[in-house]
């Protein structure tokens, strides 16, 4: 039977099951193609469309889905298409699954190469942690999570001692991402993307600690949210002149 890994803790889903089996969180449903098909809202023709992607089954979904759009098999480090034959060149949640930084790279270098001069990229990933989304993510669960009470103090000490030691609060860092999970930085866009004009900044808001704040603090959740200061997402868009 297929399967898929969950968001939060990497453990293994069975299809159709909506609960991760290891850490009970609620699993997204699969979107094979609906991000790409989301173009068709800004009047671009689905037959205009292509997406790339390197696991078959995917493929299948997404052709079900939406048989107007090209999909073609193929590794976003190595793309099967001609030199500046795209106006708009998009990955979503993408680079964060290379298996090393060489690949990511790889992907930057092939997704400018297939784009026109005048084009765009759109880019939407997973950035690296910071300290106040650890902190961000405690002090929600203090707040909301269960046996918030009992976990409170021990909360205040790791954080107090992360404060005050640089080490300890970059061990809290390295493990706030899942190890399986490589993150891309803004600067390393701009090294990736020479010659391009690159426009990144942090969006969104993490995701547990928007679970817990939306169906009590909605205008908080959405101030927060709009400001990006607690997000793991980077949202980059960068120009071929």
């Amino acid at each position: 039977m297929e399967s898929r890994t969950c968001w939060s803790c990497g453990g293994e889903v069975a299809a159709g099951d909506p609960i991760c089996p290891s850490c009970g969180k609620v699993q997204p449903p699969p979107k094979a193609g609906e991000p790409l098909a989301k173009f068709a809202l800004l009047g671009i023709p689905q037959e205009q469309l292509t997406g790339v992607d390197v696991v078959p089954e995917r493929l299948v979904r997404a052709r079900a889905i939406y048989p107007a759009i090209q999909f073609e098999d193929g590794d976003a480090r190595a793309l099967p298409f001609a030199d500046a034959c795209f106006d708009v060149v998009c990955q979503f949640t993408c680079a964060m699954h290379a298996p090393s930084k060489l690949s990511q790279e790889l992907i930057c270098r092939e997704m400018s190469r297939v784009l026109r001069p005048g084009g765009i990229i759109i880019w939407w990933d997973i950035a690296p942690a910071r300290w106040r989304l650890v902190v961000a993510q405690r002090l929600t669960n203090v707040l909301f999570g269960p046996k918030r009470l009992r976990r409170a103090p021990g909360y205040f000490w790791r954080t107090l001692k992360e404060l005050l030691l640089p080490r300890r609060r970059r061990q809290a860092v390295a493990s706030a991402l899942p190890p399986y999970i490589l993150p891309v930085s803004g600067e390393e866009l701009a090294n990736w993307f020479p010659g391009l004009t690159v426009r990144a900044r942090r969006a969104g808001l993490d995701y547990p600690v928007w679970e817990s704040l939306w169906p009590r603090h909605r205008t908080l959740a959405h101030y927060l949210w709009r400001k990006g200061w607690l997000s793991h997402h980077c949202f980059a868009v960068v120009e071929k002149d």
